[in-house]
C-alpha cells in the first residue's frame, strides 16, 4: 500500500509498506525500484536540497538523489517515523512517542 508521494525534478516518487518505491514521469506508469532485502515499512517521502528523503520503520530513512538509487540509513531513534518535511536547511522528521529528528546543516 502506498503510504506517502511526492513531486520533484519531473518526477513522482511513491513509498510504501514492505520497501515499495516507485517513480513515474507521467503518474500513469510507474517504475519499480523496491530493492531492499530486509524492507522497511515507508510512510512519508519528500525532497528538498538536491535529496528525495523517506522515513519509516523503527529508526530508518532513505536518501536518494535522482528517485531511482537509495541507500538506506538508521537514525538516531528506534521509534517509528511517520512524517518528513524539508526546509531550506534540513530535514525534520517526526514519528511516535513524540519523536522530532532534525537533519544537520
Amino acid at each position: 500500500m502506498i503510504q506517502g508521494v511526492t513531486y520533484a525534478q519531473g518526477i513522482y516518487v511513491a513509498v510504501g509498506d514492505q520497501g515499495l518505491i516507485l517513480t513515474s514521469s507521467d503518474a500513469k506508469r510507474w517504475i519499480d525500484h523496491s530493492t531492499c532485502e530486509y524492507p522497511p515499512w515507508w510512510q512519508s517521502v519528500t525532497y528538498g536540497r538536491g535529496t528525495f528523503i523517506a522515513v519509516g520503520s523503527p529508526g530508518q530513512a532513505a536518501i536518494s538523489t535522482n528517485g531511482t538509487e537509495w541507500i538506506v540509513q538508521n537514525t538516531a531513534t528506534d521509534n517509528f517515523l511517520y512524517s518528513v518535511a524539508a526546509d531550506i536547511n534540513s530535514y525534520i522528521a517526526v514519528g511516535e512517542l513524540g519523536t522530532i529528528l532534525q537533519s544537520q546543516a
